[in-house]
């Protein structure tokens, strides 16, 4: 066993050499090319942030060109040595030709390794300290977007573009605009624009997604709804998904994606489906307090120490089967303000409680839509068409209860709400969005395993390729294994695509480890027939 050892370590010690080379070489291609600047897209950052951004994407790189260096490593190697006869003097001397692949096995098995913990702990690791990077500086960034000619795009159409903007000096994250205009467009429609003296614009976090939000003082504003608007503050709150890295599942470690995968309730597009399932429950069992308080006397009281509604109608009531909205006829809304030293009755043919539209139950709205509306205003009377009342107090104790049901109560379909169309169809979209999470997440964990694995069989492959075509064909060898390699990436992306479709998920899963099957079964037949002959 000496020889077969002196060997194993000559053939290591070679290509180690060009696999370190190698790696370095590309790595540093790779990331000085461009290509970590067109991952991130931050133009606007500062030469200082570059470099350490740069610093950071390294192990990205080293992630992407680690196979492939030991591909080339191996396939150089063991074809030089081919072209030297060396192989041809260890069959004379009756060593066993598959032996000396022992070498390649180590390297494969250390680069498939390498690769493994990079794309699942440091490379996540990586986009983490990303964020910390780019955040202290975000002030600057805002600033610099703020001053180009199209200003700061802040999602849903609306956009910001200011004469002077400046980094407040005893808050980095947070940037203080003067002589604002502020413009709101869908689909190349003005929906509302305007101008303020001032906007104050702080950066924040929440659980991993950027946004800023935004207070614009002193404005002067013409919203195509509601006309011309004189307004104190106006607040904004927004999300900047296509300016900054926000955490994703592909940013999440290994570890991570394990607990997702079998609580994906957990993850944030999940909760945000689920708290909208909670405003559809919540909504329906406060409107079924009320139709109970309405069917006792004819009459609803809403208090909330500051303003009193009593809403009567003794005429037939009824509910809209889908949220559970209620109907009354010849409805009398009363109204008490400043302790009942202020009071206006208004009458209407038929008045709606209803809650209003919005993405969770703490943004929801009680409210009463009133037509054919007849009141009087300082001994004026006035009709009007329709009229809304409120936001009208919630009752307290219903309130609770439905923020205490658990996400798993709510996705189980145990309240007793659960029939209505709208929780029927708010629990649909939810529990389809858990299983999306947990398929995009298997497909995920599969993509990284099998990206992993399939080192091992390239550079045994490359290996044998190496030696069969020897010499000044080494280059031909190297660029034959790639198409293994080719095939392997394909399959992988495309396995994963397939996966995260409910129907075709096991399909998906099979197709990515396709690539696996199919460079092992090259690998047999390349070592126990071209080799040997």
């Amino acid at each position: 066993m000496g020889l077969p050892r002196t060997l194993w370590w000559y053939i290591g010690k070679e290509m180690g050499k060009v696999f370190l080379l190698t790696s370095v070489g590309m790595t540093l291609v790779l990331g000085l090319g461009g290509g970590v600047f067109n991952i991130i897209e931050l133009g606007e950052a500062s030469s200082a942030q570059l470099f350490r951004i740069l610093m950071l994407m390294l192990p990205m790189m080293a992630a992407l060109t680690l196979p492939i260096a030991a591909l080339y490593a191996a396939t150089v190697t063991y074809g030089r040595f081919s072209a030297d006869n060396e192989f041809v003097a260890c069959r004379a001397s009756g060593i066993n030709i598959h032996s000396l692949f022992m070498p390649a096995a180590v390297l494969s098995l250390v680069s498939a390794l390498i690769t493994f913990v990079f794309i699942n702990f440091v490379v996540p690791g990586m986009f983490r300290n990303l964020a910390a990077v780019v955040t202290p500086d975000m002030g600057r960034f805002l600033t610099q977007r703020l001053n180009r000619p199209k200003g700061l795009p802040m999602g849903k159409g609306l956009r910001i573009k200011a004469h002077h903007a400046r980094v407040d000096a005893s808050d980095p994250g947070r940037v203080v605009v003067e002589g604002v205009a502020i413009a709101n467009l869908k689909d190349g429609e003005w929906l509302a624009y305007g101008t303020a003296r001032r906007v104050s614009i702080r950066f924040t976090d929440d659980q991993g997604r950027p946004r800023i939000s935004v207070v614009a003082s002193d404005v002067s504003y013409w919203d195509r709804e509601k006309g011309y608007l004189q307004i104190e503050e106006m607040p904004f709150d927004t999300e900047l998904r296509d300016e900054f890295l926000e955490l994703k599942l592909k940013f999440l470690d290994l570890f991570e994606l394990i607990h997702l995968w079998r609580q994906p309730e957990q993850w944030r597009e999940t909760v945000a489906e689920v708290e909208r399932l909670r405003l559809a429950v919540g909504g329906s069992m406060i409107l079924d307090s009320i139709w109970d308080d309405w069917k006792e006397d004819g009459l609803v009281v809403f208090d909330d120490g500051r303003t009193r509604f009593e809403l009567r109608s003794q005429a037939d009531g009824g509910r809209i089967e889908r949220d559970g909205t209620i109907v009354l006829s010849d409805a009398t809304i009363e109204e008490f303000r400043d302790g009942g030293r202020t009071r206006r009755t208004i009458t209407a043919s038929e008045a709606s409680i209803e809650i209003e539209r919005a993405d969770s139950l703490d943004d929801a709205q009680l409210i009463i839509r009133a037509t054919d509306v007849s009141f009087s205003d300082g001994g004026r009377a006035i009709e009007k068409n329709a009229e809304r009342i409120g936001p009208l107090p919630m009752p307290e104790d219903v309130l609770q209860r439905a923020f205490a049901l658990s996400g798993a109560a709510l996705l189980d379909g145990t309240n007793a709400s659960a029939e209505r169309p709208v929780v029927v169809e708010c629990r649909r979209r939810a529990l389809d969005k858990r299983d999306e999470v947990a398929r995009k997440i298997a497909g995920i964990m599969h993509e990284r395993l099998t990206y992993s694995i399939s080192v091992l069989g390239l550079v045994i492959l490359g290996a044998g390729l190496g030696i069969v075509f020897r010499g000044a064909h080494v280059v031909t060898a190297f660029g034959i294994s790639f198409v293994p390699l080719l095939f392997v990436i394909v399959a992988i992306v495309a396995g994963k695509q397939l996966a995260g479709n409910a129907g075709s998920h096991i399909a998906g899963l099979a197709v990515m480890w396709s690539g696996i099957f199919v460079v092992g079964g090259i690998d047999v037949w390349t070592l126990a027939k071209l080799v040997r002959r």
